[in-house]
């Protein structure tokens, strides 16, 4: 959508469009960082890959507790290890690989 177009996504909608922009955090140990990775992707229209282990928790009462108000609406995917995101990403599933520059 062109930019100032005034059109709002939902969250579920969103996640139909694949993400132009990925956020990667490999066993993040601070809340605060996560989160303010959050936000950017939330304001960027990125998705958030978290891979285990996790420094914290992302159970509703401590998202809450810290804080983090938004963190429902943000494209969160949690991998277990790096090597099931780079099988994933691989495989083309996590996200759109850009077609080769014409030569």
């Amino acid at each position: 959508f062109p930019q100032n177009s005034g059109i709002l996504i939902s969250r579920r909608d969103r996640s139909l469009i694949p993400a132009v922009f990925h956020i990667v955090l490999v066993a993040p140990e601070i809340p605060h960082n996560a989160g303010a990775a959050g936000r950017l992707a939330l304001a960027t229209g990125a998705r958030l890959h978290l891979v285990k282990p996790l420094g914290f928790s992302l159970d509703d009462k401590h998202v809450k507790r810290t804080g983090l108000d938004y963190w429902k609406d943000v494209d969160l995917r949690v991998w277990d290890s790096f090597t099931d995101l780079q099988a994933a990403a691989e495989s083309g599933s996590t996200w759109q690989r850009l077609p080769a520059a014409a030569e």
